[in-house]
Parts: structure tokens; sequence; C-alpha cells
């Protein structure tokens, strides 16, 4: 008696769900950077000068990433500098 053994399929292979996932980021990044067109008009956005850790954390959001996330990409001083800024803001 011999043991068979079959594979069965489910859902997408890793290949697909790795560009389905870079087919999601680029849109974000996209529409993240149209936001930057809209926002800076009438200066053009590649001109804005702002805190790299800013940039990034809005890259973050961008991206949905949580407040976990966030923090482990931005580090403690990067997170700290944009609750900062946020808590200013807030104040103001």
């Amino acid at each position: 008696m011999t043991a068979t053994l079959e594979i069965v399929t489910v859902g997408p292979d890793l290949g697909e769900r790795i560009e389905k996932q870079r087919r999601t980021a680029t849109r974000a990044l996209r529409r993240f950077r149209e936001g930057l067109e809209h926002g800076t008009r009438p200066e053009p956005w590649v001109d804005v000068a702002l805190p790299a850790a800013l940039l990034l954390a809005d890259v973050c959001r961008a991206l949905g990433l949580d407040a976990d996330q966030r923090h482990e990409v931005l580090g403690d001083a990067g997170a700290a500098f944009v609750a900062d800024l946020q808590e200013a803001r807030v104040s103001v």
C-alpha cells in the first residue's frame, strides 16, 4: 500500500501576493505624491523643504502602517520629533 500526497493550492501563489503588495504600495505612494502636489500649490512639491522624520512619518501613514509599525520605522528620535510637532499643532 502506497500513500499518495495531494497538494491543493488555495489562493494566489507567493509571487502573485508579492506583486499585489507592490501594486498596493505603488498606488499608496502615488496618492501620497499627488497629495503633496496639491498641498504645496502654487509651489512645486519637489522644492518643499521639510524634516526627514516628518516626510517618513507621512509615508508610513500613506502605506497604512499602524502606530507600532510607524514607531519601528521612525525610531525613538523620529517618533519623538513627530509627536512633539503634533502636540505643538494641537496646542496652537
